[in-house]
């Protein structure tokens, strides 16, 4: 018989047989963070409150900037611009200003499908831009991907509160600077139910103390077990 684990917070989806859950929950609350920015990660574990990031936000393009904190919302509008620069093939990219340029082309990837709107390169518009997400690389039409990243509903049909994923991998989005706002309202709703759950810092210091006790009887018992079956 067997169980499925999905950690909160990272892309854990892990099917244990079920005389190893105690064990296993105890090793899976242990990992560290997956949390990242443009700037650094986390080094807090799995499930804990997070240190927010005190750098400077790395949103900004010619038209826009942002002067606020890495992890706080940021008050600049989103840039509608097309991106001027040209691709490595030399045919224009298209994707938009201070954005990550999309790595497909109207010339060179007329095989693209968009796994949103299931549209091909061929029946876009001209005018029609993407964006790809730096975290999977994954690459759709924006007005798809915007009435995705806007949806209230998370990935697995329910109104519980999880960071939203690539439609295509199911892979966390964490560093999209157009999406940012949406990822940042998501992640402090997290760390809003983590502060209530672990408090502050000597509360934190005190679990990580219990967790390992529970590691090493959890660890003891597991042993225990399997020389009595050996036996």
């Amino acid at each position: 018989m067997f169980h499925v684990w999905r950690c909160a917070t990272g892309p854990c989806h892990v099917v244990i047989p079920v005389h190893l859950i105690a064990i296993t929950l105890v090793l899976l609350v242990s990992m560290p963070c997956q949390k990242r920015c443009l700037h650094s990660r986390c080094r807090q574990i799995c499930g804990y409150p997070c240190v927010p990031c005190m750098e400077t936000c790395a949103w900004t393009c010619r038209h826009h900037a942002c002067d606020l904190r890495c992890h706080e919302i940021c008050k600049r509008p989103i840039c509608n611009e097309p991106c001027e620069k040209l691709l490595h093939c030399g045919h224009p990219c298209l994707g938009f200003c201070g954005e990550p340029c999309p790595s497909i082309c109207r010339v060179c990837t007329p095989q693209y499908k968009d796994t949103i709107s299931l549209m091909t390169m061929e029946e876009f518009e001209e005018t029609d831009r993407f964006v790809m997400l730096p975290d999977c690389g994954h690459v759709f039409e924006v007005s798809g991907l915007d009435t995705w990243m806007k949806s209230e509903q998370c990935d697995s049909g329910t109104n519980s509160i999880s960071p939203k994923s690539c439609p295509s991998c199911k892979n966390i989005i964490r560093q999209s600077l157009r999406y940012g706002n949406q990822i940042k309202a998501r992640m402090k709703q997290l760390e809003d139910v983590k502060m209530r759950i672990f408090g502050n810092q000597q509360v934190n210091e005190g679990i990580v103390l219990l967790r390992r006790k529970q590691f090493d009887e959890a660890l003891e018992q597991f042993l225990t077990g399997k020389n009595m079956q050996i036996r």
